[in-house]
């Protein structure tokens, strides 16, 4: 996928031209739906594991102090291991690509991969709560320059 930005019209055809010496390029028509994969697979993975649909609140974790979720010393049963797993693997994806505001959250779960306790499952669940009550917000760019201030 290339994206031009109107600015930059003039060196389209040139910028094309060069991609195609190198790579067997395909034209699929206009592009119909880029944006919103966020939305798309925030649903699909709250539908998919049964999560509450209710929103987890205005923070991305519950407070996370690095002693709050130490290591379950009981032994876990394999179902809530694989399901905190895929959860906390789904985060990962969502952190890295589109929604880096869950990615401390996301660090901290990942710890605990090998044997959760009910509170890591938990806070998962609350930040996949979170990310579904917030999925349709968006950074916004705009074109107007804006203005900075720093002071010293």
């Amino acid at each position: 996928m290339v994206l031009v930005h109107p600015d930059h019209l003039n060196n389209h055809q040139e910028f094309k031209r060069r991609l195609e010496a190198v790579y067997d390029l395909r034209k699929l028509g206009e592009l119909k739906w880029f944006l919103r994969i966020r939305d798309s697979f925030i649903e699909k993975v709250v539908n998919k594991y049964d999560l509450d649909q209710k929103s987890g609140g205005r923070y991305p974790a519950v407070p996370l102090v690095e002693n709050s979720l130490a290591q379950s010393t009981k032994d876990t049963s394999n179902q809530r291991t694989q399901l905190y797993q895929q959860l906390v693997r789904s985060l990962a994806y969502i952190s890295t690509f589109t929604r880096p505001d869950v990615a401390r959250a996301h660090s901290v779960l990942a710890r605990h991969l090998q044997n959760p306790g009910q509170k890591h499952v938990s806070a998962v669940k609350h930040v996949w709560r979170y990310l579904y009550g917030t999925r349709h917000l968006a950074i916004r760019a705009s074109q107007q320059i804006a203005e900075s201030s720093s002071y010293v």
